[in-house]
């Protein structure tokens, strides 16, 4: 079950993700295909903490700390940039894409507020040890580059 993935994440490298939620005006859910997209604008305070997995590293999970409404844009079938609001999960979701297409793994977005049970006892993966992905190898030598 998974709620996205990002093209680098499948050795595409293009800015491309796809995202389950609802996005536009009948806020009907599925696959939503974002290209070049945009955060464009936080429009609250408001920040959700939320248990994250990632394909990348399965079986691994964090708890973030991402702001609960943003308006994002992404380019549309017809060519031109088309800008949407997005609450919740679905803001969270597009947030955690959006960071794969920066370089931004999970565990850097990591919320030291809260305990991180999960995440083998750390409050977050640090550049020498193992990387979580199963290579064996240190985490700056691997995903953590």
């Amino acid at each position: 079950n998974t709620l996205g993935i990002a093209a680098p994440q499948i050795g595409i490298q293009k800015r491309v993700f796809i995202a389950w939620g609802s996005t536009g005006e009948s806020k009907v859910e599925g696959w939503n295909f974002y290209v070049n997209p945009i955060l464009e604008e936080i429009t609250t305070e408001t920040r959700l903490f939320f248990k994250e997995g990632c394909l990348s590293f399965p079986g691994a999970t964090v708890r973030t700390h991402r702001n609960d409404e943003i308006v994002v844009s992404t380019l549309e079938e017809d060519g031109e940039r088309h800008r949407y609001v997005l609450l919740g999960q679905d803001a969270i979701v597009f947030q955690h894409e959006l960071d794969h297409l920066n370089g931004v793994l999970m565990f850097d977005r990591v919320a030291n507020s809260v305990p991180q049970e999960d995440n083998v006892g750390k409050d977050k993966i640090g550049r020498n040890d193992v990387c979580p992905c199963g290579s064996k190898k240190k985490y700056k030598k691997c995903c953590g580059k």
